[in-house]
Parts: C-alpha cells; sequence; structure tokens
C-alpha cells in the first residue's frame, strides 16, 4: 500500500512535459549570468583587473537568485527523477553527476597549475565553481531517504537545512545546507502544486517581482556605498550591509524565484504557436545543456586570463568580454561534439554502451 501511494504521488507531482521549456528559459538564463559573474570574479582574482562595468551591477542583482534558482528547479523535478527503479536512478547521478565532478575536478587542477592537490584529502571537496556539482550530487543521494517524510511535515527539510546554514562554517557545509533547503523547497512545491495554483495570478507575480527586486536593487546600491539600511536593520551586519545570505532574506529569494518562475511560464504561453524568437532559442538551448556551459565554463576563463594577461592584455572590458565569449563558443562547440565523439561526450557523462547522447 505505501509503494502503491509513493507511486501515485510521484506520478501526480512529475511537471507537465511542456513545462520543460520554460524550465529551460531560465535555466539558460541562470548559467549565462554565471558565466558573466565569473567572467568578472576570475580576471580579479588571477591578474587583479578591478571590476566597474554595468555587467558587474547586473550579475550582483541577479546574484541571490541564479544558483538558488538552478537548485530549486532541480527540486522540482526531483519527482521524476524519483519514478526511477533505485538502482537506475542512483547509477544516473553516478553518471551525471559524480563522474564529471571527478573529470573537471581533475581539469580544475591543471588549469590552475595544481597538479598534487589530489593527494590532500581536503582537496577532493572543493569549494571552486563545483561546489554546485558536488550539492546537486549529494542532494539527490539523500532524497529518497528524505522524501518518505509526508508532505505535511515535509516542509522541515528544508528549513532545518537553512537553519544549520546558520551555524555552519563557510565552505562545503554552508553550501550543501544553503543551497540544498531551496533544492527540497523545489520538491515540495512539485508535491504541492495542486494547492499552489490558486497563487498563479497576474498580481500575485507583480507583487512577488516587485519584493525581491527591491532586494536586489538594494544589494547593488549598497555597493556603491548608498546603505539605506542599519545595523538595527534585521538580516545586516555592524555596517548595515545586508547580509544576503541571512536566514530573514531566504522568503525573498524565495519569492524572487517564484515570480521569475510565473514570468517564464507566461512568456513561455505567448510564445506556443508562434516561431521561436532567437534570444529564447539561445537561452533554452543552455538551458537543455546547463551542465556543459556550466562545468566549461570556469576553467576555461582561468586559462583564458593567464593567457591575456601574459600577452599585457588587462583592460577590463576587453578580458571580460573575450572570458564570455570564449566561454560561451567553446561549450556551444562542446554541445555539438558531444554527439559525434565519445571522448568528448565522456566529459560530461560516463560512458555507457548504446546510450544515446542528449540533445
Amino acid at each position: 500500500m505505501a509503494t502503491h501511494d509513493a507511486t501515485a504521488r510521484a506520478s501526480s507531482t512529475v511537471p507537465p512535459r511542456q513545462r520543460e521549456r520554460w524550465i529551460d528559459l531560465i535555466r539558460g538564463t541562470a548559467i549565462l549570468l554565471v558565466i558573466a559573474n565569473h567572467a568578472i570574479d576570475v580576471p580579479m582574482h588571477i591578474a587583479d583587473i578591478t571590476p566597474g562595468t554595468v555587467i558587474d551591477d547586473i550579475t550582483l542583482y541577479f546574484a541571490p537568485f541564479r544558483m538558488t534558482s538552478l537548485m530549486l528547479l532541480s527540486g522540482l523535478l526531483l519527482p521524476r527523477a524519483l519514478a526511477k527503479p533505485p538502482r537506475r536512478y542512483y547509477a544516473s547521478k553516478l553518471r551525471t553527476l559524480a563522474w564529471p565532478y571527478v573529470v573537471w575536478l581533475v581539469i580544475f587542477w591543471i588549469a590552475t597549475s595544481n597538479p598534487t592537490e589530489w593527494m590532500r584529502p581536503d582537496g577532493w571537496a572543493t569549494r571552486s565553481w563545483l561546489w554546485f556539482i558536488l550539492c546537486l550530487f549529494l542532494s539527490y543521494l539523500a532524497a529518497p531517504l528524505l522524501t518518505r517524510i509526508p508532505t505535511p511535515w515535509f516542509a522541515l527539510v528544508p528549513t532545518t537545512l537553512w537553519l544549520l546554514s546558520t551555524v555552519a562554517p563557510d565552505g562545503t557545509l554552508f553550501d550543501l545546507s544553503y543551497y540544498s533547503g531551496f533544492f527540497f523547497a523545489g520538491y515540495l512545491i512539485a508535491r504541492t502544486q495542486h494547492l499552489l495554483r490558486r497563487f498563479d495570478t497576474t498580481p500575485v507575480m507583480v507583487l512577488l517581482l516587485i519584493g525581491s527586486s527591491v532586494f536586489a536593487a538594494l544589494l547593488v546600491l549598497q555597493e556603491h556605498g548608498l546603505t539605506l539600511t542599519s545595523p538595527a536593520t534585521p538580516g545586516t551586519n555592524d555596517d548595515g550591509a545586508i547580509e544576503r545570505f541571512d536566514l530573514i532574506w531566504v522568503p525573498v529569494v524565495l519569492a524572487g524565484i517564484t515570480g521569475t518562475a510565473l514570468l517564464a511560464r507566461r512568456i513561455r504561453g505567448t510564445l506556443d504557436g508562434h516561431r521561436e524568437p532567437a534570444p529564447s532559442r539561445f537561452l533554452q538551448h543552455i538551458g537543455r545543456n546547463s551542465v556543459v556551459f556550466y562545468l566549461i565554463h570556469y576553467p576555461l576563463q582561468i586559462v583564458l586570463v593567464k593567457l591575456l594577461a601574459a600577452a599585457g592584455i588587462t583592460e577590463q572590458p576587453i578580458v571580460m568580454s573575450a572570458c564570455i565569449i570564449a566561454a560561451l563558443a567553446v561549450s556551444f562547440g562542446a554541445v555539438a561534439l558531444r554527439r559525434r565523439s565519445r571522448v568528448v561526450n565522456a566529459l560530461f557523462v560516463f560512458p555507457q554502451r548504446a546510450t544515446p547522447v542528449p540533445r
């Protein structure tokens, strides 16, 4: 009886196939923002190139939402993954998350000239851009056990994780607790979407977007020395600056992600039956192949910045633009080559005989 209920629950919460297009739209946008953000951070840390373009403000504006949305959307699709037999479920996560994590960790060590990093036990729990892959993998590992908790009590899972993030030290433990909270919040949304449909209205969407936009705008303003909060404001530090990872801001971040999801669904709805605009196709292509774009861009930008700095090219707009363009170009090329080369495909998923390459 319990098995039948679990199966019925999973099938009832799996998002319809047509929703994947709006999910890809958000994923593609988030990945593009990640690439742009690292195109600013990598030159700053490697070549001491000071940021100062409008792109910096844009990436800061969306900073609270880009990685949290990627985690939440993964959780939203978790019921579909859990519908697989346990052996197939775990094998899939080992092939698509654990394997590329190890492969690209080695590539990262080479790109950063640390070929002996594997000798250090803590070197395998990286804080580089691969933290996201590690966090996803561990969340998926825990999901079959945690999702046995009945729906009325399941809200305690993300809440407990967010509470743990307030005492977790900076590093892997913080990332795991804070961002996994959004992963399981996404699963909770999938589980209760029949109750949440009543809030799928334009006024609610606008309210959520306005509230989260004010929060994001305050983050940008305080970066320019225009702090409008004070030390007495909840969720701020001793200087009155907003601490965006503070627990009090989690509902605001959730509001921003939810408002964006409602907007993306409406945008996709207006495009159905019409020719897809180029920007939408562009973002959805990135979203469908998000793992390729995510894995490639960071070590590529590191190598590129080193080469440009060695050539005496340190102008911030030039280096930043080169990092973005190179990351996109190489990633698009890798996506195309995956369909033709087992070697290239093996960079992103463990080789398996007679398995079609994702398109």
